[in-house]
């Protein structure tokens, strides 16, 4: 149930279906998450199948952590990277503490970040690290972000199979304030706590008979998640295993039915911990209506179990209706889903469309959710791309739903802005705006808000070496908290090395 859909933080993803892609693929997503139940890469949509890759950025300057070399590769390529960038940095707030807490900082701030990637015909290596350097004056620098992805996927057109490693480690409440954090289920999405998390990933999937009237998928993974240094006692220490597969029998070359299932373990340690499980089997249909249209159905059943601090089970029928239609300049798609999550049974829908012009790309989505216990809410997406003569803009609005581990339910909305500009042939600027609001649809808990302005410049000093400085602005809200602001300039020098 997605459109277009940015992937915020999180491991590298695999191929699912497909090969691994040699290049960044960056899109909105208009869909549901839901917490423990999400596969490593799993802001792809689901119909049709696409495979997106994850590219956290860092939260004060939108520079993605890893990006890779943008000259196209032949289907049999080696590329080794190298990034370099030296930056100075002015802060009155660096960790957004509340006000009577902040101090100003400055932070010389050394970044590396590069990787290896290896494609031929039939299999794909990549490994991507990055790390910065933070020398502060305040004394608490250090090797701060670290961050290493391993990936290998083979692929013979009838089968695939792949393989991830990661880590990473990321800053609470400045680097993850941002975006929606589906790594984590949300759990520390919009904190104001201080410190780290760290999580580690392992990861094997793949396909079968892809290219015959009978074949499969499958997943298993497991990532590891831990917190220091936070005082949040809702932060806990936690493991989550996912295996999830599918089998698939073509009758005609318009008529798809499947079955599917899978269980999602997710494992909390501490005071007030919480074990839930989630366990679903459903029935679908990929159906060719005609030239023009095509659908997904699906049919199950679905429980989730929580057992702990309390012990509570939600389980019930479930069922999706999925339905595209190509138009001269895109497609027109209705998307249903019932669910059922911690809060009870969750029903959204969606209508929206897709638009593509030669210089135009726009996308919006209206629709509306229904939670058990709780009001409906209206839900609204928009994706507008524009390339202009000698600039860019863009502008996104994603509304997403979340039932966290209490059984609660929060809409998460998320509006960006941006604005690039080439002023000569070796300069030019960007403009970066971002809101995010944390509605909580439980009337006793705390809605959050975050603020995020940033104006960069940047001047090419050599063929090799770029200047880059700006400003940025955050702000952060939260009810019955003291609000948080920081204010930074930062300027610094970058160039990245290439060998193929």
């Amino acid at each position: 149930m997605s459109l277009l859909s940015p992937k915020g933080a999180s491991s590298s993803s695999l191929v699912r279906r497909r090969t691994i892609a040699g290049s960044m693929v960056i899109a909105l997503s208009f869909g549901a998450l839901q917490a423990q139940e999400l596969p490593v890469d799993d802001l792809t949509p689901d119909f049709p199948p696409e495979d997106l890759e994850d590219v956290p950025a860092d939260a004060e300057t939108g520079v993605p952590r890893f990006t890779r070399p943008d000259e196209a590769e032949p289907d049999s390529a080696r590329t080794m990277f190298l990034d370099f960038r030296e930056e100075f940095r002015y802060s009155d707030n660096p960790d957004l503490e509340a006000d009577d807490e902040a101090e100003d900082v400055f932070t010389a701030r050394t970044t590396l970040q590069g990787g290896y990637i290896r494609r031929t015909a039939i299999d794909s290596f990549e490994l991507l690290f990055g790390a910065d350097l933070d020398l502060r004056t305040d004394d608490e620098g250090g090797i701060e972000r670290p961050r290493i992805d391993l990936g290998w996927a083979r692929d013979v057109g009838n089968s695939n199979i792949g393989l991830s490693l990661g880590y990473s480690e990321f800053d609470l409440g400045t680097d993850t304030g941002s975006f929606f954090n589906s790594d984590t289920g949300s759990i520390d999405f919009g904190t104001f706590d201080r410190g780290t998390r760290e999580t580690s990933d392992i990861a094997i999937e793949g396909g079968f008979g892809l290219e015959r009237p009978f074949g499969g998928n499958y997943l298993l993974s497991h990532r590891e998640i831990r917190y220091n240094d936070t005082d949040d006692p809702g932060l806990l220490n936690a493991d989550r295993f996912i295996a999830e597969g599918d089998l698939f029998f073509v009758l005609t070359p318009r008529f798809t039915v499947g079955l599917e299932a899978g269980r999602t373990d997710f494992d909390e340690d501490g005071e007030g911990a919480l074990d839930t499980i989630t366990t679903y089997y459903r029935a679908f249909a990929d159906t060719q209506i005609d030239s023009r249209t095509r659908g997904r159905f699906s049919l199950g059943w679905e429980e989730v179990d929580e057992s702990g601090e309390f012990d509570n089970v939600e389980d019930g029928v479930v069922f999706g209706i999925e339905l595209a239609r190509d138009t001269p300049r895109g497609e027109n798609f209705l998307n249903i889903d019932s669910r059922i999550t911690t809060a009870g049974r969750q029903t959204e829908l969606r209508l929206g469309q897709t638009i593509e012009q030669s210089t135009r790309e726009l996308g919006y989505s209206i629709g509306m959710l229904d939670t058990e216990g709780a009001d409906t809410e209206p839900l609204f997406g928009l994706r507008w791309a524009e390339e202009l003569p000698r600039g860019v803009f863009n502008t996104s609005l994603e509304m997403t739903p979340f039932s966290d581990r209490d059984g609660e339910t929060q809409i998460n909305t998320l509006f960006t802005v941006g604005y690039g500009q080439e002023i000569t042939t070796r300069s030019g600027f960007s403009v970066d705006i971002s809101y995010l609001d944390v509605n909580n649809l439980d009337t006793d808990s705390a809605d959050t808000q975050r603020l995020d302005l940033s104006l960069t410049y940047s001047y090419a000093l050599t063929e090799d070496w770029n200047l880059v400085s700006g400003v940025s602005f955050a702000r952060l809200e939260e009810d019955d908290e003291e609000d948080r602001d920081a204010n930074t300039v930062f300027v610094g020098i970058e160039r990245r090395f290439v060998w193929n």
